[in-house]
């Protein structure tokens, strides 16, 4: 839910595969756990196009199910929601 505040919000898969790599997953574990929660019907996906300048692409983008936000919302007590202080980003 961190990067879909509202029902209205989607996510850019390259964007989720970059993230889960930064956390330290492969991009193996990453098309696993993406498969494993879309046949759980808890996340969907979508293709959007596009447009950079003179050119345009289909971006596959994934957002929360109403499934997958009530299951978040009834098993808070599983999802880390807040840091420590010794883990928050560090300005340099």
């Amino acid at each position: 839910m961190e990067n879909q505040p509202t029902h209205h919000d989607i996510l850019g898969v390259e964007y989720l595969v970059d993230q889960m790599t930064k956390a330290g997953f492969t991009r193996a574990a990453t098309n696993v756990a993406t498969r494993t929660l879309k046949r759980k019907n808890l996340i969907d996906f979508t293709q959007i196009e596009e447009s950079y300048y003179n050119d345009s692409r289909m971006i596959t983008h994934c957002f929360l199910t109403e499934l997958g936000v009530e299951w978040l919302i009834n098993n808070q007590d599983k999802i880390r929601i807040k840091f420590d202080a010794s883990e928050r980003d560090i300005p340099m």
